[in-house]
């Protein structure tokens, strides 16, 4: 009759103090009552992804929002957000890297949708792009920074048949754990 939590993310794993359900049932009561009332970002759904009213049952109906930041030219004017499908699972599936080491990357097979179209300048609406997560250290030079830095290179030195074999990076982001509220930044650790 004894109960632990565990939580567990890309810095690791913690767990509460054993608690029995029958002589300190209140604990059970708030887990139950938070467990109820807390958003799926906190069960490792990510923030970006609109859920649609009727559901988690699959992921070949969500929807997902990546913020655009904010334009420049004229100061911090918020932008609209990328909207973006998911592309059913049974036409490209997505993939996660599951280990606990390592940067956790998953890479999600979308579609642009509306104005993002136009926005990324896509010459078709139905171009397949993907969405890659991953949670590098802090002390890590981004990956696109690399993607860049790399397709400027060629492009200055005229080898502009490479860029081919190199992504193209319509859109990239970096948010810190705060930023996007995760569970611990809640917790006393």
């Amino acid at each position: 009759s004894t109960m632990t939590l565990w939580f567990g993310d890309r810095l690791g794993i913690l767990l509460s103090k054993r608690f029995d359900i029958f002589k300190e049932g209140h604990y059970l009561v708030l887990l139950l009552g938070a467990l109820q009332s807390t958003a799926m970002s906190n069960f490792g759904i990510s923030s970006f992804v609109k859920i649609p009213s009727r559901g988690l049952e699959d992921y070949d109906y969500l929807r997902f929002e990546l913020d655009a930041g904010t334009n420049v030219q004229s100061g911090s004017t918020p932008q609209p957000p990328f909207t973006f499908t998911i592309i059913p699972a049974s036409k490209r599936p997505l993939f996660t890297d599951y280990g606990l080491i390592g940067r956790g990357t998953t890479i999600i097979p979308v579609r642009a949708t509306g104005e993002t179209v136009q926005r990324l300048r896509l010459e078709n609406p139905d171009t397949d792009l993907v969405v890659k997560f991953a949670w590098p250290w802090s002390v890590c030079i981004p990956e696109a920074d690399f993607v860049t830095h790399i397709r400027k290179r060629l492009e200055e030195k005229d080898q502009r048949a490479m860029l081919k074999h190199i992504v193209d990076i319509k859109h990239s982001l970096r948010r810190t754990i705060g930023e996007l509220k995760l569970p611990r930044i809640f917790m006393d650790t």
